[in-house]
């Protein structure tokens, strides 16, 4: 069934901020050093800004309702190079498959306070904010990071004493990258024969770098990635690089370091949960998000060098990609960050996502045509407008003194439905409502009226139906069955 709404009026608002042709291969998140970067041209697979129905800000979950936006699931494999010198400090010279050290890995993640999961399900209030466009404080990024931590499985080892010194300084800038991509990846056996960890992020974990042409050794820290190369796919081979966080962490816990490389800073034990803080910032670059400030990628050294107006500029207080900041301090995103972020995720579906409903496994199920969520429920309260394309896997629901408005498509999965209990409000200001995959219909929309011996109280709204406003421009097809009153 397909119902028209003539459209009386149409008024285009494009903002059009394409992604500017900024050209930079390899992304370096390096506090305490220096940047190098290589140039080249981003990739086309990075979606474009273009409201009312790819408008950038409004991929970000919302800030009253944070809950509406399903957490996506990212998969993660570490790539551990030791040296098989046993005369470098600390041998093998970079984490071992000791259950000191592999907890030391899983810390990064899963550390209550300090773990990338705890950072993205806890972020900061931006600040200072932006006179000028200020952003809202939204709680959870609505992105978790997976990795168990067990050999064979997301965690590989292996002695190579040129790929242990495959790290960016000492003039290498990247020169070890596709050499760390075969042996880790492509020459893996273990990894090849099994989807779910070749579909993965791949971290290539070298220790120090170690200059081709005459062996001198760098410890510096940092990473990088091929950030205009990420469209999440395989055959891109972007994964990421890190340098110098076992050092690190050894000086952290004994105070000792090579060539006394950490002297000028002061141990802190209690902090070896952020060693790994670059990883979640490299990912972050591959996902389009870029540095506020003066060491931007995207854009110069201008206050919209990160094509994001509600980051501050030239410094942050507390923003997760201000590398100028100690890890501890970075743990804030902007709307626009996060609305970059999850823009990529949406219209690339990458093969490293997975879903919690399907055990996590690859791939995650993105051509699930039926209902397999719990509904989705618009609360009592909440005022929520959604200006983007929304697939949904689950019925809809609106409570009572609640609203939806919806301004773009609605794709609902086969025999879901709409629910508008009593008081609750369903807007549809031009949107395009239609079943989620071709040749099926979703069931259509139940407006529903008070319950016979409810007490109605002092909000006329309880004495009312749902209701639904229909504005100009909307469609409505793929119903079974008229919308039920």
């Amino acid at each position: 069934m397909r119902t028209i709404f003539p459209l009386f009026l149409v008024v285009f608002n494009v903002w059009n901020m394409l992604l500017a042709q900024q050209t930079e291969l390899i992304y370096c998140s390096c506090p305490y050093h220096e940047t190098h970067t290589t140039m080249v041209k981003p990739s086309n697979c990075w979606p474009k800004d273009l409201p009312p129905c790819q408008g950038t800000l409004d991929y970000a979950p919302d800030a009253a309702a944070p809950e509406l936006t399903p957490i996506k699931y990212i998969k993660f494999v570490l790539h551990v190079f030791q040296t098989p010198d046993e005369s470098v400090m600390f041998a093998p010279g970079n984490f071992s498959n000791s259950e000191r050290d592999i907890e030391f890995m899983r810390s990064w993640f899963h550390h209550p306070q300090k773990g990338f999961n705890a950072i993205l399900a806890n972020i900061c209030a931006p600040m200072p904010q932006v006179d000028t466009f200020r952003s809202p404080h939204i709680g959870d990024s609505r992105v978790r990071f997976l990795f168990d931590g067990v050999e064979g499985e997301d965690l590989f080892f292996y002695k190579n004493h040129s790929l242990w010194g495959g790290g960016y300084y000492c003039n290498n800038f990247g020169n070890s990258y596709n050499q760390l991509y075969r042996t880790g990846v492509d020459s893996n056996k273990i990894v090849q024969s099994d989807p779910d960890i070749l579909n993965a992020v791949h971290i290539f974990m070298t220790s120090v770098s170690i200059n081709k042409r005459d062996s001198t050794v760098c410890y510096g820290e940092g990473g990088y990635t091929m950030m205009f190369s990420s469209c999440g796919r395989l055959e891109n081979k972007v994964g990421i690089v890190t340098y110098g966080d076992f050092y690190r962490t050894m000086y952290d816990l004994t105070g000792q370091s090579p060539n006394n490389s950490y002297s000028n800073q002061t141990p802190e034990p209690e902090n070896t949960p952020y060693r790994g803080f670059r990883i979640l910032g490299e990912w972050l670059h591959m996902v389009t998000v870029d540095h506020p400030g003066k060491n931007s990628h995207l854009g110069g050294n201008t206050p919209l060098n990160d094509h994001c107006s509600d980051t501050p500029w030239p410094d942050t207080d507390n923003n997760m990609m201000d590398t100028y900041l100690p890890s501890e301090r970075r743990c804030a995103l902007t709307r626009c960050q996060l609305g970059r972020m999850h823009h990529f995720l949406e219209h690339n579906r990458p093969v490293w996502v997975r879903d919690a409903r399907f055990g996590y496994a690859f791939p995650a199920p993105d051509s699930v045509c039926i209902v397999i969520d719990t509904p989705l429920v618009v609360k009592s309260g909440q005022q929520i407008v959604w200006q983007t394309e929304k697939s949904l896997r689950s019925d809809l629901v609106i409570e009572r003194n609640a609203s939806l408005t919806l301004s773009c498509r609605l794709l609902m999965p086969a025999e879901g439905k709409i629910v508008v209990k009593a008081g609750g409000t369903l807007i549809l200001d031009g949107a395009v409502v239609r079943a989620r995959c071709s040749g099926t219909t979703w069931y259509g929309m139940d407006i529903e009226g008070p319950e016979p011996n409810e007490p109605v109280g002092h909000d006329p709204r309880y004495k009312r139906r749902g209701s639904v406003v229909v504005r100009p421009g909307t469609v409505i097809e793929d119903a079974a069955n008229e919308t039920r009153y």
